[in-house]
């Protein structure tokens, strides 16, 4: 067993990106926890919002916010067009793990993409060893130091019998054991009976954050399918919806206006959440396994490779590609037997953290030791061979130099602040004076027809005298004239 007291764990998942993650960190933590001990856990963040998707190009992220007011000002505007700096309350590329004992692969498919290099990279530099628990994906081809990873982990599980049978998971002994979103809650519980359900599901792509969606074909299908299901049970149990995302909320609102919903930013909420619940159908692998976790028997409306994982929490596996109706008799025959399903995922449950915890505890019989991990244990990062435009150094050093140009800035724009009112004054005079000039023409314009229609009137008049005294007048008006 292992002796040290409350030793520091890296644990490589997400916050605030995949619920599902969540779920599974929180049961790779119960494993660990029972196995060796409370350990006190690290965050590796694989969200990309903080973790970006070239895991080796680490460019300008390690550059420290100034503390002045005006230098740090100026590095949060360049920050609105560059990724300076690593904010996350989580370890960083240049994070100091000196002190920490043990890494652990909390699960999902993103165990073996670039965005892990730098986990892998901290496990090298101090010699951790590593847990891999219920690994998601067996790519065909990785990196040499994952190679040397993998040769001298600890224990290495996946959480899908398919995958067990890959290559690369006989090369490194990978065998199935059910992921660990199943240990996930707190406790389980004993459903009796059929009353409420639980219904989770994605959206199409255009209403999702990328890769969280669901093609728009099958969310059409998984709506009709329930419309059918709503019609036939909805008199005897009460449907809700649990939503993972807030991206998710106005088209399920729209599709589903008459049924209630459910969500939480916070994943550890949906334990409280999802314990209101007989069943969950969910298009979600984790919607199962939290629901599993809890005692709660589950539907399964897989659409793509991770489907098979719910196999672990005793799902019910649906197609409704295969069958219009395939709903609805499962629904039907899963609320026959509810109870003996949920008592059976309860021993299930128990058995499943026997087998983690005895596999973990027989890799550290004798303590957890530091591991060579060999020549091969080494990440190439982009800074090594190809430095970004400008070292961070420089960037730090411009920006201090940016303070007075910045000082000269604020004072041009309150000069010219007042030039721009002075010339709005300005602006405002022409528009008077050209309100004003609009008043005269017009004026003229009326003077002038006046004239023009008292000159009608007087010819009008003259034409209307007798003759004689008309021939008198116009002589009159040539001889005045000259004419």
């Amino acid at each position: 067993m292992v002796t040290q007291q409350n030793p520091f764990a890296l644990f490589s998942a997400t916050r605030q990106w995949n619920p599902g993650d969540e779920f599974i960190l929180s049961g790779a933590r119960r494993i660990v926890d029972t196995a060796v001990g409370p350990v006190q856990p690290l965050l590796y963040d694989r969200n990309p919002d903080v973790r970006p998707s070239d895991g080796t190009t680490v460019a300008y992220r390690n550059l420290k916010r100034p503390i002045g007011e005006e230098s740090g000002g100026i590095y949060e505007r360049l920050s609105a067009h560059l990724r300076l700096g690593f904010f996350s309350n989580s370890v960083k590329f240049d994070s100091d793990l000196s002190y920490a004992s043990l890494a652990v692969l909390a699960g999902s498919p993103e165990w073996a993409t670039p965005r892990c290099w730098s986990f892998y990279d901290h496990v090298f530099r101090n010699r951790l060893p590593l847990l891999g628990l219920g690994l998601g994906s067996m790519p065909d081809n990785i990196p040499d130091f994952m190679h040397a990873a993998l040769a001298k982990a600890a224990v290495l599980t996946t959480r899908s019998k398919s995958l067990a049978g890959s290559e690369l998971a006989r090369r490194y002994d990978i065998d199935y054991l059910p992921c660990p979103a199943l240990l996930s809650a707190p406790a389980s519980h004993q459903v009796t009976q059929m009353r409420r359900v639980a219904v989770v599901i994605g959206v199409p792509y255009a209403d999702a954050v990328w890769a969280n969606g669901v093609e728009p074909e099958f969310y059409e299908r998984v709506c009709r399918a329930l419309d059918d299901l709503f019609a036939r049970f909805g008199n005897e149990v009460t449907f809700d919806f649990v939503l993972h995302y807030i991206d998710e909320m106005p088209a399920v609102r729209e599709r589903f206006p008459d049924h209630e919903i459910r969500y939480s930013f916070d994943s550890a909420d949906y334990f409280d959440i999802f314990s209101d619940y007989d069943l969950v159908i969910s298009t979600r692998v984790h919607g199962c396994g939290a629901a599993a976790s809890l005692g709660i028997p589950s539907i399964s409306l897989g659409h793509d490779f991770r489907s098979d994982t719910t196999d672990g929490f005793l799902s019910v596996s649906v197609d409704l590609a295969a069958d219009d109706h395939a709903l609805n008799t499962a629904f039907e025959s899963l609320a026959a037997r509810v109870g003996d399903v949920s008592a059976e995922l309860n021993v299930h449950r128990a058995a499943t953290l026997e087998a983690y915890v005895r596999r973990v505890q027989s890799a550290f019989e004798d303590g957890m030791s530091p591991v060579d991990y060999g020549p091969a244990g080494a990440v190439a990062f982009s800074g090594q061979d190809a430095s970004p435009a400008l070292e961070a150094p420089q960037i730090a050093s411009i920006i201090e130099e940016l303070v007075p140009v910045s000082r000269e800035l604020e004072a041009a724009r309150a000069s010219n602040d007042e030039l721009r009112s002075v010339l709005t004054d300005v602006e405002a005079s022409k528009a008077e004076m050209a309100t004003e000039l609009d008043g005269a023409r017009a004026a003229v314009v009326r003077l002038e027809g006046e004239i023009a229609r008292q000159s009608e009137e007087f010819e009008r008049q003259l034409a209307e005298r007798p003759t004689g005294v008309i021939s008198a007048l116009q002589r009159w008006g040539r001889k005045r004239t000259g004419g």
